[in-house]
């Protein structure tokens, strides 16, 4: 298919039957999930929930797509530039697919430690980022984006003891200050997952 730009295949777990990720879905504040992780490995051709990006791990693109799009911008270190790159793709008329049948085993947070304070900083300034970027606080879903993060950042605070989870959104914010700002392309986003899934999800993959 000469649409296709990028490709997402089955990562599993070290146990090989469970699935880790078949890429990644997004709700309409850019809120990035895995999809299908910890379900048996034959679902992995599952059509649902959409898939919107490939999950930056043993993922494939096109090279017409890959420079068309400007490849991996990257301010985005470890998190993030996967679904940056994804929505530019689709705003330019590319196409994700999944590829059930290429596997590889991943051992999740084997490089940045789960829940390290890398991690943690790396990920929160990829939300910060990537919110200001996309335009998500100029659109519909602004209430909705602010009342998410502020309970996600003040969740982490009273896990983790510490002010992470705010300021690596607010240096993530000031850092797209001056750029293009981007809209969300049509069909990019899982509208089907709500507030309250949103925040299940997230706290799932804690």
């Amino acid at each position: 298919d000469e649409q296709v730009g990028a490709v997402a295949p089955l990562t599993v777990r070290p146990d090989e039957r469970t699935i880790d990720s078949v890429g990644l879905t997004l709700d309409v504040t850019l809120a990035p999930f895995i999809r299908l992780t910890g379900r048996p490995s034959e679902e992995a051709a599952s059509g649902r929930p959409l898939l919107v990006s490939p999950g930056g791990g043993a993922d494939a693109y096109r090279r017409s797509a890959w420079d068309e799009a400007g490849g991996l911008d990257e301010r985005l270190a470890f998190y993030g530039a996967d679904i940056d790159l994804a929505l530019r793709l689709r705003s330019l008329g590319w196409k994700t697919v999944a590829a059930p049948g290429a596997v590889a085993v991943h051992l999740r947070s084997a490089t940045s430690g789960h829940r390290s304070r890398r991690a943690r900083e790396s990920g929160g300034w990829a939300r910060g980022f990537l919110l200001r970027r996309w335009s998500i606080f100029r659109s519909r879903a602004f209430v909705r984006a602010l009342a998410t993060e502020s309970l996600v950042a003040l969740a982490d605070m009273a896990v983790s003891r510490d002010t992470i989870a705010i300021r690596s959104r607010i240096g993530g914010w000031r850092a797209a200050r001056g750029l293009p700002r981007l809209r969300v392309p049509p069909g990019a986003v899982d509208r089907e997952i709500g507030f309250v899934e949103s925040l299940r999800l997230r706290w799932a993959v804690r």
